[in-house]
Formats: C-alpha cells, sequence, structure tokens
C-alpha cells in the first residue's frame, strides 16, 4: 500500500512524499491532504485542524473540512441569475435590475476572487480608493455608496439562505458627506406655471409628446416613473395598473409600495380627458397609457427615457436642474400647501414607513405659501396640452376608448 502510517493521525504517500490524515467528515472516514514540508510542520497543521474542528461545532471557528467558502464573485452570479432579489425574493425589474447587474460587475472586478466569509468593513474603504481612480466624473464616493449597497444586497440574500452566517459590511463607513446629499425636494417645479412649462416643451415635438403627458401625470400623482409607465388602457379590475373606479386610478406600486391607488382630484381628471382625446388624435391603438415611439409597435415607455430629457429641458426652460423624482415632491409639496398631513400624504404615495419618511426625502413643510396662495397643479393661464390645438370633440369622458385585446 502506498500510505504508510507515520506518527497518531498522519500518514505519508511513498509515490510522492506528500502528508496525509485520515478525518472523520459527515459520520465517514476519508483521506486529506496535508500541506506541510515536514513531519513537524504536518504535527502542527493536524493538531490546529483538530482543534478547530471542534471548536465548530460550538461556532467558535470555521470548520477547517466544510466545502471551500463561496468567493464573492460566486454569490453575485448566482444573485444576478435570480434576477437580484428584494428582501421579499421578488425579482427586480426594469431600472432596479439594470442598475444591480450594473454594479455587480464593478464589485466582482475588485472582490470576485475573495471568500465572502473574509470580507470586512475596512474592505469598503479600499473598494472606495480603487474605485475613485476609475470614475470619469465626480469623487467616485457616491458610486461608491450604492455600489456597496448592492454589495449588501448579496450578502443579506446569501445569509437568507443560509449561505453565509451574517452580511460582514452591514455596519461599515459611507463616503459621499451627508452636507453633500441632496434631497428630491430640490429638483421639483418651482410652481404650476414651470411645471407646465416643462410638458410644453416635450409637446413642442411630436416625438417627445408621450414625455410632456409623463411631467404631468407624475406631478398630479406623486406616482415613480415605473408605476406610471405600467399603466393600460384596457386594464379590467383593481388588479391591473390604469383601472379607473369612479374617482379612483388603481396602480401597481414599485418598491414593495402599499395602498395602490391614486385619487382622481379636479386638475388630474382634466389632465386624463386630454390624455384620452390625445390618444385618439395621434391614433395610438395599443394599451399602455405612454407608449414608446421607438419601435415599430407600441410598447411601454422606458422608464429612464423621461431623465436625460427632463434634464435637458429643465435647462431650457428654467435654467435649472429638474428630475423625474422631484415631480413626486412637487406632488407631496401641493398636497402640504393643502393643508394636508405628512402621514396622509405618506398614504397617498403607497409608503409604508409613514410621515418621518416623508420628511426625511421631501424635507419640512416650507414657508412659501403661508400667509399667500398655496401650489397647484394647473397655471393660471392655459394648461400645457393647449398648445397640441387638439378638436374638442374627440372625445367626450363618458366615451370608450377602443384598445387591441390584452394578449
Amino acid at each position: 500500500m502506498s500510505r504508510k502510517s507515520i506518527a497518531p493521525g498522519i500518514y505519508v504517500d511513498s509515490r510522492n512524499g506528500s502528508f496525509l490524515e485520515r478525518p472523520i467528515i459527515n459520520g465517514k472516514t476519508t483521506w486529506r491532504k496535508i500541506p506541510a514540508q515536514t513531519l513537524k510542520d504536518a504535527k502542527d497543521m493536524l493538531s490546529a485542524r483538530r482543534t478547530d474542528q471542534a471548536r465548530a461545532v460550538h461556532g467558535l471557528a470555521r470548520d477547517p473540512y466544510a466545502p471551500p467558502a463561496k468567493t464573492v464573485a460566486d454569490l453575485c452570479i448566482e444573485y444576478e441569475k435570480k434576477g437580484c432579489p428584494d428582501r421579499q425574493h421578488s425579482s427586480r425589474k426594469g431600472k432596479q435590475l439594470y442598475d444591480e447587474q450594473s454594479r455587480i460587475k464593478q464589485l466582482i472586478a475588485f472582490f470576485g476572487k475573495r471568500q465572502a466569509d473574509t470580507i470586512r468593513s475596512k474592505d469598503c474603504g479600499l473598494y472606495f480608493s480603487w474605485r475613485k481612480a476609475r470614475v470619469k466624473r465626480g469623487t467616485g464616493a457616491r458610486t461608491t455608496d450604492l455600489e456597496l449597497v448592492t454589495l449588501a444586497n448579496v450578502f443579506n440574500w446569501a445569509v437568507s439562505l443560509g449561505k453565509m452566517d451574517a452580511n460582514p459590511i452591514a455596519v461599515r463607513q459611507r463616503f459621499r458627506p451627508g452636507k453633500t446629499i441632496k434631497h428630491c425636494y430640490q429638483f421639483m417645479p418651482s410652481d404650476a406655471e414651470e411645471l407646465h412649462a416643462l410638458a410644453t416643451y416635450f409637446f413642442k415635438r411630436r416625438q417627445s409628446e408621450v414625455l410632456g403627458w409623463q411631467v404631468l401625470l407624475q406631478a398630479m400623482t406623486g406616482c415613480r416613473t415605473s408605476e406610471i409607465v405600467r399603466l393600460r388602457w384596457d386594464a379590467k379590475d383593481r388588479t391591473e395598473a390604469g383601472f379607473v373606479e369612479n374617482d379612483w386610478l388603481w396602480l401597481n406600486r414599485s418598491k414593495n409600495g402599499v395602498r395602490p391607488w391614486s385619487h382622481i382630484h379636479d386638475s388630474l381628471k382634466e389632465c386624463l380627458e386630454a390624455l384620452k382625446r390625445w390618444r385618439l388624435w395621434r391614433n395610438k391603438t395599443g394599451p399602455w397609457w405612454l407608449p414608446s415611439s421607438h419601435s415599430g409597435k407600441e410598447i411601454p415607455l422606458n422608464a429612464s427615457s423621461l431623465t436625460k430629457s427632463l434634464a435637458r429641458a429643465s435647462r431650457s426652460v428654467c435654467g435649472k436642474h429638474r428630475t423625474s423624482h422631484g415631480l413626486r415632491a412637487y406632488y407631496v409639496t401641493v398636497r402640504r400647501s393643502q393643508g394636508i398631513g405628512d402621514g396622509q400624504i405618506a398614504d397617498e404615495l403607497g409608503d409604508s414607513s409613514g410621515a418621518s419618511t416623508v420628511v426625511a426625502s421631501y424635507g419640512g413643510i416650507p414657508d412659501n405659501w403661508r400667509g399667500g396662495e398655496g401650489l397647484t397643479w394647473m397655471p393660471k393661464g392655459e394648461p400645457a396640452w393647449a398648445m397640441l390645438k387638439m378638436p374638442g370633440n374627440i372625445l367626450s369622458l363618458d366615451v370608450h376608448v377602443p384598445v387591441h385585446e390584452k394578449k
């Protein structure tokens, strides 16, 4: 036989001189190589292994005979294959999925070969140093923070499935200074005149008209872009986004949102009537409220379409930066100016965390309307869609809008 016992628990392979041991793993006796050059080193290594094996039973050490730990790359790849699951193990979609996938590429480039359970909070600082040397604009601080959020998502997912014992970066440094963080209320229209001026900017070109409607709908409902682009004309009941029941519009909330409905107030009702007329006027026969114009067939507008376009529009209209999420902030501010409390506004936004999140995300109640007029959704003059010159008799509110049958 090529294996010969030379010390208690230690064998040598006469064919190549390597040291071996005979541990019991999962109730079975098997062979394991001891990577040592001398018998003394082999004895020391065997002693350490058996000590760690005993301590591992009580969670005090890693079992030296356990399968190799997963690398960060292994976990990232598995996480991505599962659709980058959220906390409820539901696959992400749209922009959220795209962002997670983009960040995973950077994380693998730096952490990929590391065993996941060897990552520590201090490694986040090393990642920031590596990452900021590779960004084209800015300090790389916000980019790093967002990518580390994705890494934490990967670890939390792995923990929930028993692939890791704990998230090693659950407590970590943030690299973007708090005083530089800008909230979405800083990027909202200043009033209804500016809101409609932004929509008018898009209404001037037929190819971008749908973005004008998106601007108005988001400001008048407080919905996220991902919620607005899901609205369908052929929605048949409350479970389908776009279903209208009396003065309520039913939605499909994003980010685990609650209360999937929006009240159709007078301004929104007027906007929806104009949107229906526009749909018939432009011969839009598909089911989507906001159809894309970049395809031979009607598909829903891409959730990211408004982002860059709104940046250009706001520079032209007001010389300031306005964002899609700023339109959601505008809804909050209008409702506050009407005397509505933050708790109710949180309900209207579908935010389950309540009034505290409204204050954190949209700031305290501003003073700009105290003693004066509150903000509104409609301008003092004509609404933005008036410049489209649509015939007024195309559609009355009680006329059914024909759509393709839902597949």
